[in-house]
């Protein structure tokens, strides 16, 4: 019984020797080939948090992909003020005002009336109606039309 077991783990012991060059010998070829197809090169597990920390991609970001903003729009308005105004309204503002920043209403005007220009008042309207429209509990189009 001895000599069986002694046998066991010898033969289970060249299987495991040979296995494990034949293993290496495969893996080298594989790595070579990831290597030399760009493959073997894992991707970032940071990259995306490095991007959502980066404000300049995230303002082009937002501008671009939740905005609409064409890049003449951001050439326009200039990257520098398009950066400026998102730093100090503020993300969440930024997303639902942008296009009113960026045509060229003022960050205290928007503060004002965004939700009034946003319904599709003009600013003229909003800013001589503006309290009447805010207060009114409606439509603010609808007041306005009744006003008229």
């Amino acid at each position: 019984m001895k000599l069986l077991s002694t046998h066991f783990i010898a033969i289970l012991s060249i299987c495991i020797a040979f296995a494990t060059a034949h293993a290496q010998e495969g893996g080298a070829e594989d790595a070579a080939s990831a290597s030399a197809t760009g493959s073997a090169a894992a991707p970032s597990k940071g990259a995306p948090k490095a991007a959502q920390a980066n404000t300049a991609l995230r303002t082009l970001h937002i501008a671009v992909h939740k905005l609409g903003l064409s890049i003449d729009d951001i050439k326009t308005f200039g990257y520098k003020n398009l950066k400026e105004t998102y730093k100090q309204v503020g993300g969440s503002d930024f997303k639902k005002y942008g296009e009113l920043y960026v045509s060229g209403i003022t960050i205290e005007q928007v503060e004002s009336y965004g939700d009034l220009l946003l319904q599709g008042v003009t600013l003229d309207d909003a800013i001589k109606y503006g309290d009447s429209l805010l207060d009114s509990g409606e439509g603010a189009l609808e007041v306005l039309a009744a006003k008229d």
